[in-house]
């Protein structure tokens, strides 16, 4: 087995991408020059067990590809003993078992569906929130996500996050249910609606 890449400066990290696509380009992009992509792994040059032969192991692999693939690369990236943080979404449906193989070999792991602090601010204002709204007896909820054209999940991981938030906080709401026309969903269901158009890297509404 390759050994880990040494570091030369405490916060200097070289990295694995796992998915070239846009997300993995703007990482790269913002990688540079404080750290260093040492590996880029793609449909065309996926990750394998033998991907490192012959190199030291990167500090961290960073997985935005697609998510058919996550749980390969993941349990690659632990039986090698590489940290893996994981952008993808639509794969949450086989959490368990990804989880269970990192604990398995041992491993680390770190997932969202979105890192943004955005993101973050809007969680800690629903966290707030919910509780009054959760006292008012007529409270209707829609979420919209819009993405760019080539992103394959819809709703978004983000968007259906946001509405399991909610719906874990608010009594009278007792499903999600992603529709093209929120007018179509019952009142007691948050109504997810999705555009995938151009070139817009996110954005959500609730």
């Amino acid at each position: 087995m390759p050994d880990r890449a040494s570091r030369t400066h405490h916060d200097q990290m070289n990295i694995a991408l796992i998915g070239t696509g846009r997300m993995g380009a703007a990482i790269a992009e913002l990688a540079h020059p404080e750290h260093t992509v040492v590996a880029r792994f793609n449909r065309l040059n996926p990750l394998t067990r033998a991907s490192f032969d012959g190199m030291r192991l990167p500090d961290v692999a960073i997985d935005f590809s697609s998510a058919d693939a996550v749980a390969a690369n993941v349990d690659i990236c632990s039986q090698l003993g590489i940290p893996v943080v994981v952008g993808t979404t639509g794969w949450q449906g086989n959490r368990a078992s990804v989880e269970q193989s990192v604990r398995d070999a041992n491993g680390t792991l770190l997932h969202a569906s979105n890192f943004s602090i955005g993101i973050a601010v809007v969680r800690q204002m629903l966290r707030t929130a919910l509780p009054s709204l959760n006292r008012i007896d007529d409270v209707s909820v829609r979420i919209h996500d819009v993405h760019h054209a080539n992103k394959q999940d819809a709703p978004s991981g983000t968007a259906l996050a946001l509405g399991n938030m909610i719906l874990g906080g608010l009594d009278n709401i007792s499903r999600i249910d992603p529709v093209d026309d929120p007018d179509s969903s019952a009142h007691d269901a948050i109504a997810i609606t999705s555009d995938r158009v151009g070139d817009v890297f996110g954005t959500h509404s609730v």
